[in-house]
């Protein structure tokens, strides 16, 4: 039955996403870490993309969808903090470093232990395509505006890349949600629009 070689082969791209996920972001700290330097990342879209990705998140927990169709983003949002970690460490800025780390736990906690509704996180997930999407397009300006992308990783955009378009399949096959679908449909337009910027520049 062609319907049920569909749902297995969503299971296991959505499975292989959430594997992927957990590394996605290793070149990216690895080239940071190398470098000893954060030249040409954008804290702003850093910022937004851990807001979007944690807010999915607890979407996705309180509406109780399949842990194969939004894994990554428990992973990510590890690895963006990191990352962010990173940025105020590399750039001195320690009292900024404990600010986001008391915050950021503080949202977590709010957002995943039923201190909100359906309804309120339905309308924060809304507001959460436009947010991390912007951090994309900021990240997309900064290296226009720079003429090349820094410490950028390709392994690591190239593989969001291709994750983001699994996304758009696993999310037809698996939920209802036009909110989902929206998000990752230009989630993929972005991802593929910094791929090319770092092969041009």
């Amino acid at each position: 039955d062609l319907r049920c070689v569909g749902f297995l082969l969503s299971k296991a791209i959505g499975y292989a996403i959430v594997v992927g996920s957990a590394v996605v972001k290793l070149p990216q700290l690895h080239k940071i870490y190398s470098a000893k330097t954060v030249t040409g990342i954008s804290l702003l879209s850093l910022l937004l993309a851990l807001i979007g990705i944690t807010i999915s998140m607890s979407f996705n927990i309180a509406m109780q969808y399949p842990f194969s169709t939004w894994g990554e983003s428990m992973t990510l949002s590890v690895q963006y903090a990191i990352i962010i970690i990173f940025y105020f460490y590399y750039t001195r800025n320690f009292t900024y470093l404990l600010t986001f780390l008391l915050l950021h736990a503080a949202s977590i906690i709010y957002l995943t232990m039923g201190y909100l509704s359906q309804d309120k996180l339905t309308m924060l997930a809304v507001v959460t395509i436009p947010t991390a999407q912007i951090s994309k397009a900021i990240q997309v300006f900064v290296n226009f505006h720079h003429g090349h992308t820094g410490v950028l990783s390709k392994l690591t955009i190239g593989l969001e890349c291709l994750g983001s378009i699994g996304r758009i399949y696993t999310t037809l096959l698996e939920t209802d949600s036009l909110i989902l679908l929206a998000n990752f449909l230009i989630d993929a337009v972005c991802n593929t629009t910094l791929f090319l910027q770092i092969i041009i520049y």
